[in-house]
């Protein structure tokens, strides 16, 4: 059977994501655990602390039994690392095969993660189109993408990389934080449960400069 698992710092979680969890869930046929990436290595530091953030990303999954909040990152205290993430999920789930979920932006930055050409020996890869985005993807990704590159995964179990061709909503975490920090409205644009949870704790009222 197979598991989807999306990570992201998800500060906030928004309809986008969830959006996509969706998605990866229909295709799959399977649960999505949404990561929380509690100590990102090589992001900008979060707004909000990852307590706070793992409160809000259970309020957006409640309503969806498919979609699983899973804090394997937030109970290490190492940095956040898919490959390691991966490694731990593979005893998690011995029996299952793991699809990891990543945008197209991210895809393309693949060379740069640690680890990242062992990645494919834990997991298969589901890329996510994003709304306006471009990428021109460097020679390695496009090797990668000439040998593991599938239409539909097969029963090998790992080693596989599928785009998923059903676009994703144009909502990012930087637009839902700009609006609060501008006292305008997100109702459109996150769960309600996470409405109420940021105004609760005044959460982005202030821009944070890195």
């Amino acid at each position: 059977m197979r598991l989807g698992f999306y990570g992201g710092t998800f500060d906030p979680i928004h309809n986008g994501h969830i959006h996509a969890a969706l998605t990866v869930h229909e295709y799959l046929d399977a649960p999505v655990h949404l990561i929380l990436a509690a100590r990102p290595s090589h992001r900008v530091p979060t707004q909000s602390n990852a307590d706070h953030r793992w409160r809000m990303l259970n309020r957006a999954c409640d309503p969806y039994p498919q979609l699983i909040p899973n804090d394997i990152e937030m109970r290490s205290q190492k940095p956040s690392y898919t490959y390691n993430t991966l490694a731990a999920l593979r005893t998690a789930f011995p029996e299952r095969t793991l699809c990891w979920v990543v945008g197209q932006d991210a895809f393309a930055t693949l060379p740069s993660w640690y680890h990242w050409e062992q990645l494919l020996d834990l997991c298969n890869i589901v890329v996510l189109q994003r709304p306006g985005f471009k990428v021109s993807e460097p020679a390695a990704m496009q090797t990668l993408l000439a040998d593991r590159f599938v239409t539909c995964f097969t029963d090998q179990g790992v080693g596989e990389i599928v785009r998923l061709n059903t676009p994703m909503r144009a909502i990012s975490a930087t637009q839902v934080r700009a609006k609060i920090t501008a006292n305008e409205p997100i109702a459109e644009l996150v769960c309600e449960d996470v409405d109420r949870y940021i105004k609760a704790h005044d959460l982005y009222q202030k821009e944070v400069a890195h």
